[in-house]
């Protein structure tokens, strides 16, 4: 019974984000979603946060309104379950303990099934994910979110080793900085680094922003095969 009921939040779980993710790859807001579908603000709200279990009916007007049938809709939900058990490795390499625990909560936050592990300074993340020393058989990461400022060893040191090496060159690598250099930036993307976000002050942006790039590479692309 327990068991039953853990799957069928699961797919719940699951069901939500695919909503949510349509909804935002339409352009709509929750309140056009209402509208269009003949549902309320609130309850729109609630089923996207997987707090409720909609019936046959709203599904259909749900589906409608999203411009898909309510078997895609479930075809994609239970896809995303399935992926939901494989949970995303992720390989945090900063320093500061505030940001830590704020990323850390962010990630929790967004629901998105992590396994993180968290490196201090550039010597030790290099060791991580290379599967040396301590970190010998440890899983391979499969996004690194890295920090610049970083001692021993630099963000940009980390990452133009890793892109210099084959046997890490395919690991996607998120740089999450305070800097808004355009150098900074520049430098990013020339060592082959797949993204730059800069940090936001606003606590609930940076929630909004560490989500929405998890969300991104767990259910969006498809990231090369794991291997360790």
């Amino acid at each position: 019974m327990g068991e039953e009921k853990s799957q069928s939040d699961e797919f719940l779980t699951s069901l939500s984000q695919i909503l949510r993710q349509r909804r935002q790859h339409l352009g709509m807001s929750q309140e056009e979603l209402a509208e269009s579908s003949g549902l309320h603000r609130t309850y729109i709200s609630e089923v996207e946060r997987g707090a409720r279990n909609p019936s046959a009916k709203c599904l259909f007007q749900l589906a409608s309104a999203l411009q898909m049938s309510v078997s895609e809709m479930m075809t994609a939900a239970e896809a995303l379950q399935a992926a939901l058990a494989d949970p995303l490795q992720v390989l945090l390499v900063e320093d500061h303990p505030a940001d830590v625990h704020l990323i850390m909560t962010a990630i929790k936050e967004c629901k998105i099934p992590c396994r993180v592990s968290v490196a201090s300074d550039g010597v030790e993340a290099l060791a991580y994910l290379r599967g040396i020393g301590q970190y010998k058989g440890a899983p391979r990461p499969e996004i690194v979110l890295l920090d610049l400022n970083l001692p021993k060893l630099s963000g940009f040191e980390v990452l133009s080793e890793m892109k210099s090496r084959p046997d890490l060159v395919e690991v996607p690598v998120v740089v999450i900085s305070t800097s808004e250099k355009e150098d900074d930036i520049k430098k990013t993307y020339r060592l082959h680094g797949n993204c730059f976000i800069t940090k936001p002050i606003d606590l609930e942006e940076f929630f909004r922003v560490v989500g929405q790039t998890l969300e991104f590479w767990f259910s969006t692309v498809r990231r090369p095969l794991k291997a360790r």
